[in-house]
């Protein structure tokens, strides 16, 4: 067994990473960007991060509860899995002076050549240098490994620990050493408690496999095997400070996606693409594919194991389903198998070299029956490269079977690379100038600025889908989150209650609105833009030479306040839009049942006519009809989703003079019939529209988030006398169009017996928030941070109990007189 590596070892691991260098390097020259994704990277993957490694500098404490500046609060493990406790993450906490964005590039290539480093040297144990310099480049030029470094990062941060876990699974059969395995399983599972499933799945069969290759008995193996298990089962143990109190916020505050699940979807299947090169699948090429089908018939022992496994992926999709924790059929977690599968691959390689590979010919009719079969489940590019892929390797190895030169075994490797540089150029990175934009240093300034007296929110108007979890310094709160876990009251809050536009294709973004009378409800006394604001009330306090500023909404209220006009939930709950909104901004909604207050809405109907009539706008194939109901129904035959030229249908509409200078309310219902579905980019039947720069989208049916969005609300601020409408789609349906108006008085009157909080900066802190108030009489201290469980609080020294209070957020009943309150969040 070799363990040391000589030179040529080195040359042939030192080609590997130096040609996965190349392609990274080609990703950002290509896209004229940083080494991340536009999809998730930029908003997620090292702002949350960051906020992590923030939060410590500021509280020092390891294990932190509470999420205070993001969203309204959160629980801090409801962004556990963007790293809170990986070990790639934590290492960032010892560089405080090397920013967080070029931290998590530079450590995503370093994962890639630690990886490949580490199987390298694993499979080199039991192969030749041949075998392991060729298995190693099929899995150094996997799909997964060098793409999902620049677009999820945690996909791919525990594949070290895996590897060094399977390694010194070895030397806990050989050995007996169990320390070594138990640290690294553990390591494994703090890099991602999601990916941790299927990664120890592949540990226990790794465990299987050195058991079954001793070949004992069957009560000797299982008493050889169950404490294998046991040392797995340690790890799960130490890393239950992560997982438990994320399994509460899982069942809690994760949205459902629209992948329909029905029992058809447990029938047998045929996804080979599963196996290969989708973006996110197991990582094999056609090579592979034969390799496991061939090795199911000529194999034995463990290698025949490894290959039905990795077979039964692709034909059993309740396997898949188990490994995603029953959320969803998303080959995704199967990466975490391509280290085993690989290792079907380097015993056929060895087989080849050695001539021994014989009687292909049902292998290779399995192989190119399957080969197209998925064509029949998606349509897309990968599909038509596996076919290609496919008959270039049935033609090439029946070439080797026949005695043909071994160096035709380059072209396999070829296939690989090809496909990777191809996949990974594909994946639009986030180019310089954007990057430079979020991380402007003038806008820390002006956050710090804002902040800098007293404790209040700072919405950012600064690509506002890239900015929603960015965190600028320990001082700045702001109410924006996108987390795939958040809390489902706020969500819900922020869209059925306070009726915020909804722009894109998934709801778990909470952005920065436009809603004037939210960002006054949470407190946004400032906010910080790259362009002029409209909306009602806003005063620049401050321009920047390179193009920021710095406005003040001095309506806002503050984060924290005492209030004596109460409603209850059951009188709240029966109001539609835009009476929520109006009740919102007078009252403090309390579960309690108190009487009710006889609310009347002071926001007016009005009717403009008929907003959407653009039958004289349009040209060609376009219609747009009125139906007998009142239903205008809109018909675009050549539109292209995939154009990104195209802008809809735009147009002005004059206001009737009575609404002139006033907000404007309008809602309506929106339809888009499933004539045509959704094939991931093309968001076919996607409907969007926009009016006066506020913008609804409503996403295809099909989509896998649908934002269920059918309903349109807009809260318009400034205050002009026109509309300026945007629609685009391919076909739709709007119906039941309301418009209300308002008086500008009903934004300044908002902190009307209102009464402050005052907020203690030496003890407002990581996860406590305390302050002192006078109250003019009995009511409830309501707050803007939501109501989680797990929170207690204190006034004057006493216990309290908190309530939740506007649906989402925590209050307390307090007293006439003054008080000490302090309220602090322990994750349960």
């Amino acid at each position: 067994m070799k363990t040391k590596l000589n030179n040529k070892d080195i040359y042939a691991l030192g080609g590997i990473i130096l040609l996965s260098a190349i392609i990274m390097i080609a990703c950002m020259l290509f896209w004229g960007g940083v080494y991340g994704s536009q999809m998730d990277w930029v908003s997620q993957h090292y702002m949350i991060p960051e906020y992590f490694r923030t939060l410590f500098y500021d509280t020092h404490e390891l294990f932190p509860s509470y999420a205070a500046n993001i969203g309204g609060g959160e629980s801090i493990y409801s962004l556990s899995y963007y790293g809170l406790y990986s070990p790639v993450i934590l290492i960032s906490y010892l560089l405080p002076f090397v920013p967080m964005g070029y931290y998590i590039m530079i450590s995503s290539a370093v994962v890639v050549f630690a990886s490949e480093s580490i199987f390298y040297f694993f499979l080199r144990k039991s192969h030749s240098l041949k075998v392991t310099a060729f298995v190693s480049a099929m899995f150094g030029f996997s799909m997964p490994l060098i793409f999902q470094s620049h677009r999820h990062i945690m996909f791919i941060a525990f594949m070290p620990f895996m590897l060094l876990a399977m390694h010194f699974t070895d030397r806990y059969f050989d050995k007996g050493r169990r320390a070594p395995l138990i640290l690294c399983a553990f390591l494994m599972i703090m890099c991602n408690y999601f990916f941790a499933v299927t990664a120890l799945f592949a540990l226990a069969a790794y465990g299987l496999i050195k058991v079954i290759d001793e070949g004992k008995s069957l009560g000797e193996s299982v008493k050889r095997y169950i404490p294998f298990v046991m040392q797995l089962f340690i790890s799960v143990l130490m890393s239950c400070v992560l997982i438990l109190p994320t399994a509460y916020g899982l069942l809690a505050g994760r949205d459902e996606n629209n992948d329909p699940i029905s029992l058809i979807s447990f029938l047998p299947t045929m996804r080979i693409d599963w196996l290969t090169y989708h973006s996110y699948s197991m990582g094999l090429t056609g090579f592979g594919v034969f390799a496991c089908i061939y090795a199911a018939f000529h194999a034995k022992g463990s290698k025949r194991f490894i290959a039905v496994l990795t077979l039964l992926f692709a034909v059993c999709p309740l396997l898949v389903f188990i490994l995603n924790g029953t959320l969803y059929f998303d080959s995704k977690v199967l990466v975490s198998f391509l280290p085993l599968a690989l290792m079907v691959v380097a015993w056929f390689v060895s087989e080849l070299l050695e001539e021994r590979v014989t009687a292909i010919k049902l292998p290779m009719i399995l192989f190119i029956a399957s080969a197209p079969v998925p064509l029949l489940l998606a349509n897309n590019i990968s599909v038509y490269a596996y076919l290609a892929d496919a008959a270039v390797t049935a033609v090439l190895i029946i070439s080797l079977a026949k005695g043909k030169s071994r160096r035709l075994c380059g072209a396999f490797i070829a296939v690989a690379v090809i496909a990777c540089v191809s996949k990974n150029l594909f994946d639009e990175l986030v180019t310089t100038e954007r990057y430079d934009s979020i991380e402007a240093p003038a806008i820390t300034t002006l956050v710090n600025e804002a902040s800098k007296d007293s404790m209040v929110r700072t919405a950012v108007d600064v690509r506002r889908v890239d900015t929603p979890n960015k965190v600028y310094s320990i001082s700045h709160y702001q109410d924006t989150i996108y987390s795939s876990i958040h809390s489902k009251d706020y969500n819900t809050f922020f869209f059925e209650k306070m009726c915020n536009e909804n722009e894109y294709r998934n709801s778990a973004l909470t952005t920065r609105t436009k809603n004037l009378f939210f960002n006054c409800f949470m407190g946004d006394r400032y906010i910080v833009s790259d362009k002029k604001q409209k909306c009602y009330g806003y005063e620049l306090i401050k321009a920047t030479d390179d193009g920021y500023y710095l406005y003040e909404n001095k309506n806002a209220l503050p984060l924290a306040y005492h209030t004596g006009r109460l409603m209850s939930r059951r009188e709240f709950d029966k109001l539609g839009f835009p009476e929520s909104v109006e009740a919102l901004s007078k009252y403090t909604i309390t579960e309690q049942d108190i009487p009710d207050t006889g609310f009347v809405s002071s926001f007016e109907r009005v009717d403009i006519g008929d907003i959407f009539d653009i039958s004289d706008k349009l040209s060609g194939s376009d219609s747009c009809k009125l139906l007998k109901d009142g239903t205008r129904s809109f018909e675009f035959k050549d539109y292209d989703p995939k154009d990104t030229e195209y802008n809809g249908v735009s147009y002005s509409i004059p206001l009737p003079e009575e609404c002139r200078g006033k907000l404007i309310f309008i809602s309506f219902h929106v339809e888009n019939p499933k004539a045509e579905h959704d094939e991931g980019v093309n968001k076919i039947g996607d409907v969007t529209v926009i009016i006066n720069g506020v913008k609804n989208k409503l996403t295809d049916p099909d989509a896998r988030y649908f934002n269920n969005n059918n309903d349109m609300e807009y809260v318009l601020s400034d205050c002009g006398d026109k509309l300026d409408i945007t629609v685009k789609g391919k076909s739709f349906q709007i119906s039941d169009v309301k418009v209300y108006a308002a008086d500008t008085s009903a934004i300044e009157s908002m902190a009307d017996d209102k009464t402050a909080f005052e907020f203690d900066p030496g003890k407002t802190s990581g996860d406590t928030l305390s302050g002192h108030i006078t109250a003019p009489e009995d009511g409830y201290l309501a707050t803007s941070f939501l109501y989680l469980e797990g929170m207690t609080a204190e006034v004057d020294g006493e216990q309290v109990t908190p309530e939740k209070v506007n649906t989402a957020f925590v209050g307390l009943p307090l007293k006439k007189g003054e008080h000490s309150i302090t309220i602090t969040y322990h994750a349960p």
